[in-house]
């Protein structure tokens, strides 16, 4: 007996031959390589079978495996007796193999021709239905009335004159007409801000926090100039600035043939080569005011400012210590940005990092004050005079009161010559400011008359707290008091109708907000001090990369040791320095820069809860449909 058997089938169906014929038969059996294709499982996986043949005596043992392999489903094959007749069996089944694999080669030839041609317009096909699929997917969106359709849709104001004059070229080929009018309409508009290649990417930074509210003002404008800037406050360093913009100056000006290469790491960073150039710029302006050039100084001005004195002996290596005599200094200070004795003083690192902390704290203060003006030009937009007077004018006077002393400290304390006495800690005196209001001791006095300035001060920040609190609710609530409920006769989706005014919802949005601003003072002012951290951990890193390694080449003795040392040793230096310096710290830097104008700065104005205008176009419709063939190849 010969037939087929499912693979997962055949040690089971041989164990129970075995067991009922008790050993009586001659079974054998061989793997068909390929698989079924009458046969596949509920997932569609492909099933495959062996061949098998079973000899036994006796009609009896036959019958008995012909019921075994129908309980398994086996498929039985006759087999003549006759060696004649199964030699002309087998030749007369190896020749319809043959011609069925003649026909099954010539189908297959036939339908790659076919789909070859296919396919030199499958791409125009694709494209071509799903523009005319997403133009009848708006199209259902139309209004049947009066045997008329009508279309509600945003458009932009500077497009309608256009949008007419295109409808109109349009129509005089069809029997109809097209009108075109505004309507008045309670549902929140869109907001759509026109973006060019430069000023994509800053708005991008912007959209990913929040979409601004229509007509609100947009903080990109803005993010151009603080975003660079913040970043360049950590990444400061001439070197490494001229590195980063040369490598952005160069995708800019090749940007046309770098915008083909399809990778997406390198796309992300092409998509932002304008933010990276500006970066660039603005940490060598940085480096200038921090004076540093690969962690080393530059003389680039007169540095005849100070008269030098010896301090005590000579060191094996001949070197001695040297004091600036402050009494012979001269009254020439060098022009611009750090002088380079600062560089090689002992208390060069506690300097530093007390005017870098000092800094950031003063741009901090700035950047917030700055967002929180904004908040006035929005709500004078909007002819809101309860927001004036409710929020901006107690948000100003709180920050300005505080915070804005405190830069104000730090400002004058720079300005002032502590030379015979001790200056006074600015932190010591914030703390007194409120544990001791009004009591300011004689030796941490700053100017005279702070004590009654910083009590003025301090009831003013104490006052705004109510007044933020509690006038904007009141006043809603009577500006309100007499008017109708809003009545909404269009069929508008609940995100984007007005919300009525409830006061115990106002009230309770009111005191989070007093709340989060009073206590947010604190938090975003010490926040900006990874200014301070970073810009002090950047030059640090720079200087421990210049001193473990061209240090130790610079100090070889024999010359063509030192050369050669020079060049090995630079190619390390110069890889580590992108590697560690440009790339994870100024991905570092990115990303903090990021945090400061998300949270510190949006949060002083920008409301972002608007949703972004999509107008249909057939190019995005083309752009999504090459992203979908790249994920399916």
């Amino acid at each position: 007996i010969a037939g087929v058997i499912e693979r997962n089938k055949l040690y089971s169906f041989q164990k129970i031959l075995w067991r009922a014929l008790r050993g009586n038969l001659l079974f054998h059996n061989m793997e068909v390589e390929e698989p079924s294709i009458e046969k596949s499982t509920d997932d569609g996986e492909p099933v495959y079978e062996d061949v098998f043949i079973a000899m036994v005596h006796g009609s009896e043992l036959v019958n008995k495996i012909k019921r075994i392999c129908d309980a398994f489903n086996a498929v039985i094959y006759d087999v003549p007796d006759d060696k004649e007749t199964r030699d002309k069996t087998l030749q007369d089944v190896n020749s319809r193999l043959s011609d069925i694999k003649k026909v099954l080669d010539q189908t297959r030839q036939t339908r790659i021709e076919q789909l070859n041609e296919i396919q030199k317009d499958i791409d125009d096909w694709s494209i071509l239905v799903r523009k005319e699929k997403s133009v009848y997917g708006q199209m259902n969106l139309f209004k049947n009335e009066q045997q008329s359709l009508i279309a509600e849709g945003w458009v932009p104001t500077n497009k309608i004159d256009e949008i007419r004059s295109t409808l109109g070229k349009a129509m005089k080929k069809m029997p109809t007409s097209v009108v075109i009018t505004e309507k008045d309409t309670v549902r929140i508009k869109p907001t759509y801000n026109i973006t060019n290649k430069f000023t994509k990417c800053f708005q991008s930074i912007v959209d990913s926090y929040g979409i601004a509210n229509y007509r609100e003002i947009n903080p990109a404008l803005y993010t151009i100039i603080t975003f660079p800037f913040l970043f360049a406050i950590m990444f400061g360093d001439i070197g490494h600035g001229i590195l980063m913009f040369l490598a952005a100056l160069f995708v800019c000006i090749k940007e046309k043939q770098l915008a083909l290469i399809d990778n997406e790491i390198f796309s992300m960073l092409f998509s932002g080569r304008y933010v990276i150039l500006l970066m660039g710029a603005f940490s060598i302006f940085t480096g200038l005011v921090y004076n540093e050039m690969f962690a080393k100084p530059l003389s680039l001005f007169s540095t005849n400012n100070w008269v030098w004195e010896n301090v005590g002996t000579p060191n094996e290596e001949n070197m001695i210590n040297q004091r600036a005599d402050l009494s012979q200094f001269h009254q020439k200070a060098y022009p611009f940005g750090m002088d380079p004795a600062w560089m090689d003083a002992e208390n060069k690192l506690l300097f530093m990092n007390s005017y870098k902390m000092k800094m950031s704290v003063v741009v901090g203060v700035i950047h917030m004050l700055f967002g929180t003006v904004i908040s006035l030009f929005n709500f004078v937009h909007f002819k809101s005079s309860i927001n004036i007077i409710g929020v901006f004018i107690p948000e100003f006077i709180f920050m300005v009161s505080i915070f804005g002393y405190l830069a104000f400290s730090i400002v004058y304390k720079w300005c002032t010559d502590w030379t015979g006495s001790n200056p006074p800690s600015l932190l010591n005196m914030l703390i007194n400011m409120f544990l001791s209001p009004g009591n300011v001791k004689s030796d941490e006095q700053l100017y005279s008359g702070q004590s009654t300035v910083q009590l003025i001060l301090l009831l003013l920040a104490v006052i705004c707290i109510p007044w933020l609190l509690l006038y904007k609710p009141f006043a809603l609530k009577m500006k309100h008091k007499n008017e109708k409920p809003l009545e909404i006769t269009e069929d508008i989706e609940e995100e984007y109708a007005p919300k009525p005014f409830v006061f115990t919802d106002e009230f309770i949005n009111r005191a989070v907000g007093t709340i989060e601003y009073c206590l947010s003072g604190i938090s975003h002012t010490a926040s900006y001090l990874r200014l301070w951290a970073l810009s002090l951990a950047h030059g640090q890193l720079s200087e421990v990369l210049w001193n473990m390694l061209l240090d130790m080449a610079f100090n070889f003795e024999n010359a063509v040791v030192r050369t050669l040392a020079i060049f090995a040793i630079f190619a390390a230096w110069f890889g580590l320095t992108i590697a560690i310096l440009l790339l994870m710290e100024g991905l570092s830097a990115f990303l903090h820069a990021l945090r400061l104008h998300w949270v510190e700065f949006n949060s002083k104005f920008f409301t972002g809860t608007g949703y972004k205008f999509t107008p249909f176009s057939f190019r995005k419709i083309m752009k999504r449909l090459r992203e979908e063939s790249k994920a399916y190849v």
